[in-house]
């Protein structure tokens, strides 16, 4: 009796315990979260800001289509060293350029990280005008590979991950031609509105017939 007393209550527990998450959230971010609800705290920096397709195209490696397949845990040993966070991204097509080694699948970065301050709140903390990328989404990205990393850059924040081509987006930018709407500023993964609409026009261009999902 004594013993079936003990587990009642140890079942109890638990129940009140799966409840206190559910009523307070107490779900801790998956790695492969998009982590739109969580507060992001903005740091400065300073990006290039490309003007033209051309620039872009010179100065970094590779044009590649790629879809972010995972998000990697951070390294616990380079905690508050390295600012960044890194994903696996499978190259589904190289359009310009060459990779370094050929590789089906790269290793990408983005400056920002998440961590806990003082109040306890898990926050991201970005030196990035880009939104943490999504796993499962598939962009265009311009990648520069770095040999000290051991991974790619999105070459301009921003600026280098660009959305695929397809017909209500196109349909939306011939119709906006001056500045970005909401419903078209949606399709971009970034912070501010520094879209550079006219290299995208540009790709659309040079890549449309390629780049359509």
């Amino acid at each position: 009796m004594k013993k079936e007393r003990i587990t009642l209550r140890l079942f109890l527990l638990v129940l009140m315990l799966a409840s206190l998450c559910v009523v307070s959230g107490c779900k801790k971010a998956d790695k492969n979260d998009d982590l739109s609800n969580i507060e992001v705290v903005r740091m400065e920096a300073n990006w290039i800001s490309p003007p033209s397709l051309d620039f872009l195209e010179q100065d970094s490696q590779a044009l590649i289509i790629g879809k972010v397949v995972e998000r990697e845990e951070p390294d616990s040993t380079k905690a508050g060293e390295d600012h960044r966070t890194y994903y696996k991204v499978k190259v589904k097509k190289v359009l310009n350029g060459t990779l370094e080694n050929n590789e089906s699948e790269i290793r990408v970065h983005q400056m920002w990280w998440l961590s806990k301050s003082e109040d306890g709140v898990e926050r991201v903390y970005t030196m990035s005008n880009m939104k943490p990328l999504k796993v499962g989404d598939t962009w265009l990205f311009f990648v520069k590979y770095g040999a000290s990393l051991d991974a790619y850059q999105i070459f301009g924040d921003q600026n280098g991950c660009w959305p695929l081509a397809d017909p209500k987006l196109v349909k939306l930018l011939e119709t906006k031609m001056t500045l970005p709407t909401e419903e078209v500023a949606a399709y971009w993964r970034t912070y501010d509105n520094d879209f550079k609409l006219p290299i995208y026009y540009e790709i659309l261009e040079k890549y449309g017939d390629q780049i359509k999902p």
